[in-house]
């Protein structure tokens, strides 16, 4: 009996041992599958997110692009050598005049249009994913402050995106735009002050928040004033070079020292940044 009874347990002990076992097993398989599941969900929303923040990022580039364009299309500059000649022998009062400039309506219309026909072909090249695009045409504004000491371009819009094949909706971005100058009016005073003679601009050129434009040079800047000889009309000044100070600061040293009656000392600095956009500051004692 003794002999059957050990042999009952031990068999007892293995049907336990094994249920134990297979019960780790079966546990650590379930581990398994359930982080290879999760990795997979993972990797799924992972790729979908990376879609709608290159989607994001792809609209930023053509919000630029508008702005550049729009900016462009208000001071009717068509190209880089334009900069450097397009007010050169004009009147102050037509430069100043809002009929020198676009037409505004025209401008927004064709901004709202360039945007509408991205997110179609956005859609479309996108169209898998089940990506939807929803651009708050109410919200854009592009808005001018020229022709003063400080002056900036600017632009606003919002977006939104929904990705249907993972219930990802509502995603929503604000984009904002922003190059601003001031002139340091202080530096010019000192200079005509002292010698009766201008021999560099000072300025100062930001981003959104007051970040610092770092990457400018020589073929971002033209430089107009009053013409001496012929009051109330522009000439172009031809620049020596430009030097960075730090902080966005820039010296435009002039090729020609400018020694105008004091009715005539009167700068215009046209400034495009490296995306293209546009904007005029100005100087009048």
């Amino acid at each position: 009996m003794r002999i059957l009874r050990r042999r009952g347990a031990k068999k007892g002990q293995f049907v336990i041992l094994a249920a134990v076992t297979m019960a780790l097993v079966i546990l650590a398989l379930s581990v398994q599958i359930f982080g290879a599941s999760n990795i997979n969900q993972k990797v799924k929303f992972d790729s979908y997110k990376e879609v709608v923040e290159t989607v994001n990022s792809d609209y930023q580039n053509a919000f630029s692009f508008t702005l550049r364009d729009a900016t462009r299309k208000r001071a009717q500059i068509s190209n880089e050598s334009e900069l450097f000649s397009r007010f050169d022998e004009m009147s102050l009062t037509d430069q100043l005049a809002n009929s020198t400039y676009g037409d505004e309506n025209l401008i927004a219309n064709t901004t709202i249009e360039f945007l509408d026909s991205w997110a179609k072909v956005s859609k479309v090249a996108l169209a898998g994913y089940g990506l939807a695009i929803d651009i708050d045409t109410p919200s854009i504004r592009i808005t001018y402050f020229w022709n003063g000491e400080t002056a900036n371009s600017s632009a606003t819009a919002n977006v939104a995106f929904n990705v249907t094949r993972i219930g990802l909706t509502g995603f929503k971005a604000s984009h904002l735009l922003l190059l601003e100058a001031t002139i340091d009016s202080d530096d010019l005073d000192e200079q005509w002050a002292a010698n009766d003679n201008v021999t560099r601009i000072r300025l100062k050129v930001t981003g959104l928040n007051g970040v610092a434009v770092n990457d400018l040079n020589l073929s971002n800047f033209a430089v107009y004033n009053l013409n001496s000889s012929i009051p109330g009309v522009w000439k172009a000044s031809p620049l020596l070079e430009v030097s960075y100070k730090g902080l966005g600061i820039y010296d435009l040293h002039l090729a020609q020292h400018s020694i105008p009656p004091n009715e005539t000392r009167y700068f215009l600095i046209v400034i495009s940044d490296n995306s293209g956009i546009l904007l005029l500051v100005s100087y009048h004692p």
